[in-house]
């Protein structure tokens, strides 16, 4: 059986069956057909965004999306150095799609990201930069300190001396409220 061309619809069982006086024979076989993928170079579905911020100490994760075929090998470099994978920088690629994972990001790791995307028709570039804004510290203070309402009332006398006789006057003043 030859098929000069051939569509996903075509897929299925194809059975060939020989009958003759002395008997029959027959064999089947399953076809599967692919849908054709056309080559093209790399392009962004989803490029890296123009720059992103992220806290020291927090995970930076960078993505982008590639449309091509064949499918692309993807290099990512900061400053201009490639990026080697280690405990600081994970790649990862799933499909189209490709991840830069930086740990516990310091001031060194800002600057300028770039991936670049290329298979054998040719490649594409996109770039971000990394902004690292230092980590807000935070100052536990002790707990406070239980406070009682205390009223203060204030007595005075006001003593007036007279050669003959002394006069007391006792004056009450208003209660002091608390700070």
């Amino acid at each position: 059986l030859n098929i000069r061309e051939s569509f996903p619809e075509d897929s299925g069982i194809f059975t060939c069956r020989v009958t003759n006086p002395g008997g029959m024979a027959e064999c089947s076989a399953e076809l599967f057909v692919e849908e054709a993928k056309l080559e093209q170079p790399p392009e962004f579905i989803k490029a890296l965004s123009p720059d992103k911020q992220v806290i020291e100490g927090e995970t930076a994760i960078l993505e982008a999306q590639v449309d091509a075929y064949p499918p692309p090998r993807f290099t990512w470099m900061l400053n201009g150095m490639d990026i080697v994978p280690n405990d600081k920088f994970e790649i990862q690629v799933s499909g189209s799609q490709t991840f830069l994972i930086i740990q516990r990001v310091t001031s060194t790791d800002s600057g300028e990201y770039v991936l670049k995307a290329e298979n054998e028709l040719g490649e594409t570039t996109c770039r971000t930069t990394l902004i690292v804004a230092p980590s807000q510290k935070l100052v536990e203070l002790p707990p406070p300190h239980e406070v009682t309402s205390t009223t203060v009332t204030e007595h005075i006398k006001v003593v007036e001396r007279d050669i003959k006789h002394v006069n007391i006057h006792e004056f009450f003043i208003q209660p002091l409220q608390p700070e």
